[in-house]
């Protein structure tokens, strides 16, 4: 018995949702590399010293700098690793945002 379009139209919806959520889901890594000229980049998975190079995911590629010209690596972590090693912290509240200020214009003088 064939399917009835209404199904195959939900299940193609499905499916559409799922690769849009399942990658939004997983823990967001990015390593940053400061250099000793103040500029940085930011990558998009992790950054790794490999002999005098420093190695950097971003873009489904690697990008590749003198280590001379690094002056740091900053390691980050997933939030649910930190979730998980500290599970009595209180939640994050986010961040509100500052309350609309209002100028009352005064009436125009009456003539």
């Amino acid at each position: 018995m064939p399917l009835s379009p209404k199904p195959i139209s939900t299940i193609c919806l499905c499916v559409a949702i799922a690769s849009i959520w399942i990658p939004a889901v997983q823990p967001a890594l990015a390593d940053i590399i400061h250099f000793k000229d103040g500029m940085r980049t930011i990558c998009d998975g992790k950054a790794w010293e490999e002999k005098d190079e420093v190695r950097c995911e971003h873009e489904g590629g690697v990008l590749i700098y003198p280590r001379a010209e690094v002056q740091s690596i900053e390691k980050t972590v997933p939030l649910e690793t930190l979730l998980e090693a500290h599970p009595d912290a209180p939640p994050v509240a986010p961040a509100e945002a500052p309350a609309a200020s209002t100028t009352e214009t005064p009436p125009p003088a009456a003539a």
